[in-house]
């Protein structure tokens, strides 16, 4: 893609998955003594695919998180700050920040990340989105969204800066959040959320043919896996 005035070179790698095929998982790097150690290299070796989840900050994960059922974490707070669960039939659920009580009591979801910021719910662009109070809508960064289709199936969107021959791939220069919504809407995305982006940004897909790996430039406290059903 041509980003913004200048045309600024821009690769989106998409991933498209359907999540009654495999079974999502939240992981993070056992023993560590330091909280934020996870890259898509400490992916489980059945995952097919991997992707940094949610934010962060210095002491570890941001917000509501659950694994295996346990929670890590205690809610955020924010009107953009939605949280992503897995429940044990492999159903996804986008959970609104009034929400977050009643799915902490579901016992059901075994799974669950916060992120922000949220940019598309039910096809709209939420108004704090485009409120430039609250956000800055001309920063340019490397993007990672997650998303879900109208048909259900759950879209994983890397941007990379797509200049000097892929050299400065990692170079966190890329879309603006309004960018990044149009994006998403041009995908057929139904929700969307921003997860961690700029050098935290890394994904690796498994394929019959090979493995691809887009690397971030740090580490990251968890990582979201998705490991296929057997048929």
């Amino acid at each position: 893609m041509a980003a913004g005035g200048l045309g600024i070179p821009v690769r989106a790698i998409v991933v498209r998955i359907d999540p009654s095929r495999f079974r999502f998982a939240l992981q993070a790097v056992k023993g560590a003594r330091r909280p934020n150690v996870w890259t898509v290299d400490s992916a489980t070796s059945t995952a097919a695919f991997a992707v940094n989840a949610g934010q962060f900050k210095e002491a570890g994960a941001w917000g509501w998180v659950r694994m295996g059922g346990l929670d890590r974490g205690l809610p955020g707070s924010g009107p953009l700050a939605w949280g992503v669960a897995f429940d044990t039939a492999g159903t996804v659920h986008w959970i609104a920040p009034h929400e977050f009580a009643a799915a902490r009591r579901n016992r059901a979801i075994m799974h669950a990340f916060q992120s922000y910021p949220t940019l598309l719910v039910d096809g709209h662009v939420p108004v704090q989105a485009l409120d430039r109070t609250l956000i800055d809508q001309t920063h340019r960064d490397a993007r990672l969204i997650m998303a879900e289709t109208y048909d259900g199936a759950l879209l994983f969107v890397l941007t990379r800066f797509d200049a000097l021959g892929g050299t400065a791939a990692r170079v966190p220069i890329g879309l603006t959040l309004p960018e990044s919504i149009a994006l998403s809407r041009a995908l057929g995305a139904r929700y969307a959320i921003m997860l961690d982006g700029g050098i935290s940004a890394q994904m690796f897909v498994r394929t019959q043919a090979d493995n691809r790996v887009w690397r971030g430039m740090r580490s990251v406290p968890l990582g979201l896996v998705a490991v296929p059903l057997r048929p």
